[in-house]
């Protein structure tokens, strides 16, 4: 298998023009069996690293004289084909740069979606490889844990349109509509939008709306075993465990 292959659908950017075209694959998206029993272990190691090498070959591949930073990789965006390889899809909120600029860190308005996103990017706006790294690190503990990075969307919604009185409340919502591009119960979002947003800011998302702070803070107490689906932790071997928590761990962790 070409690293090329697991790319997904035709990607063109020029002159700030971009255009994207993509095919339905047989198994439909990743996100639908995170928690399926039957997608064994060794299975899931083998989506996964398939989309290490996508994203390798998007960031560093050699032959090109640009990189693509995806900023948007989440399981709902790993597309599986009648063989169970991925593909990697979703580059409308992609971003083209020379290879010579690869190292370099980008000020961009932040995009992405909640639960996915790197947080020193939402804070800073600064962009790399790294905030690629990050999502790909969530969707790793998504993998062993059997939930998606982010919980409960509908509830990010209702605690928006709350802020706003009765009369405005489907305005505010109406606002969203434009804004979030639905993907089954995840979202993609352009957080810059959303600060557009009276009350926004004052929006508290509990952490443990969010798998990647608890992932974080489990595997630093030596607790990850907790989160994982049992049926899943019968399957894996420790030292293959251990690894794979060890480079999900070092994908979201706070010093990378």
């Amino acid at each position: 298998m070409t690293t090329s292959s697991l790319l997904f659908g035709f990607y063109y950017d020029q002159d700030g023009e971009k255009i994207i075209i993509n095919k339905h694959e047989t198994h439909g998206s990743f996100d639908k069996y995170l928690k399926d029993p039957t997608l064994t272990w060794m299975r899931r190691l083998e989506i996964c690293v398939g989309t290490a090498r996508a994203i390798s070959y998007i960031h560093y591949d050699k032959e090109r004289d640009f990189s693509v930073l995806h900023r948007n990789i989440k399981s709902s965006k790993i597309l599986l084909d009648e063989k169970w390889k991925p593909k990697l899809s979703g580059f409308k909120l992609s971003m083209k740069i020379t290879a010579a600029r690869r190292h370099q860190l980008f000020h961009d308005s932040p995009s992405g979606t909640l639960g996915y996103i790197d947080p020193r990017y939402v804070k800073t706006g600064g962009l790399t490889h790294n905030s690629d790294v990050y999502s790909f690190g969530v969707v790793l503990f998504e993998v062993m844990c059997g939930r998606t990075g982010f919980n409960h969307p509908d509830w990010f919604l209702f605690q928006l349109a709350k802020q706003h009185p009765k009369d405005e409340s489907q305005d505010v919502l109406g606002k969203l509509d434009h804004i979030i591009e639905h993907d089954g119960y995840l979202f993609d979002v352009n957080i810059e939008e959303y600060h557009s947003i009276e009350g926004f800011y004052y929006l508290d998302i509990p952490n443990e709306e969010f798998l990647a702070p608890i992932a974080r803070v489990h595997y630093e107490k030596r607790k990850l075993d907790d989160m994982i689906d049992p049926d899943l932790l019968k399957q894996m071997d420790p030292q293959s465990f251990h690894l794979f928590s060890e480079i999900a761990y070092c994908c979201i962790k706070e010093q990378r």
